[in-house]
């Protein structure tokens, strides 16, 4: 057998399992979809966000062996991956406004005689001193119903006959547009 021909020689080859093997191998990379071919063809498939995605299969190919048996080829499992858990915010309560503490009254007036109940103690009983514009709150306004120019005035505050305030007490004019001066507003 020493003059076998080349053809004869392939024959015997081809023709044992190593020959198999390598055909089987061949015809394995041949017909086997790349990833790109697969994803094209819409072998991948995943599901919506946040849920498992299942992958293709991949093809493992054997090296040849040199033993008499051929070697199948081996796949791997398709694997799942797991979704990722991500905790949702916990709901926590903002804390509670304190109340603002109003303004401490300057003398805890026993009866303001009529006079909005206010912080600083302002009284229609003639007790305390007239009320200038130097000494003045800024809320005054929040707790007695002023006219328009109040803090334009240069007098001391008066109600007037129809229930605003004024501080143009002493002055000629105050009130002309409120029916008049009533009454003079003291501090407490």
């Amino acid at each position: 057998m020493r003059n076998l021909s080349l053809r004869a020689k392939l024959g015997i080859w081809i023709g044992g399992p190593i020959g198999l093997l390598i055909i089987i191998v061949v015809l394995a990379g041949i017909f086997a979809p790349t990833p790109r071919q697969a994803s094209a063809s819409g072998d991948l498939k995943s599901s919506s966000a946040g849920s498992a995605t299942t992958t293709p299969s991949a093809t493992i190919l054997s090296a040849p062996s040199t033993t008499s048996s051929p070697t199948a080829v081996a796949t791997s499992t398709p694997q799942t991956v797991a979704p990722t858990h991500t905790p949702s915010p916990t709901h926590t309560t903002a804390p509670k406004p304190k109340p603002k503490p109003s303004p401490s009254p300057t003398h805890k007036a026993v009866s303001l005689c009529g006079a909005p109940s206010n912080p600083w103690g302002f009284n229609f009983c003639g007790r305390g001193h007239s009320i200038r514009p130097s000494a003045l709150p800024d809320a005054v306004c929040s707790y007695f119903n002023c006219i328009p120019s109040f803090y334009d005035g240069n007098g001391y505050m008066v109600e007037c006959h129809d229930g605003t305030y004024s501080m143009s007490g002493g002055i000629q004019g105050a009130c002309s547009h409120h029916s008049g001066v009533w009454r003079e507003v003291y501090s407490g």
